[in-house]
């Protein structure tokens, strides 16, 4: 999607973790599947915000919402924060 990007914006938004998350990736894993996105998006903007998408794992609501993914969501309790 990236590519797709004619333009050269001022600012371009990532947001990332949620599918991460739910497919139970590493923390390595996640980090080099992200940084090809990074250098994407440097390349085409003047900044670049990352945003995560929290930790829905945590919700009240979720666990009932949606049990099938309760294992996946507490593997990721496991994880430690990381920086890319």
């Amino acid at each position: 999607m990236i590519g797709d990007i004619n333009d050269r914006p001022d600012v371009l938004i990532v947001c990332v973790g949620g599918n991460d998350m739910l497919a139970g990736r590493s923390v390595r894993e996640w980090a080099a599947g992200l940084a090809p996105v990074l250098d994407a998006a440097k390349n085409k903007a003047g900044k670049v915000m990352l945003f995560s998408s929290g930790q829905p794992h945590r919700s009240p609501v979720l666990p009932r919402a949606a049990p099938r993914h309760r294992t996946p969501h507490q593997r990721a309790d496991r994880h430690e924060p990381a920086t890319v």
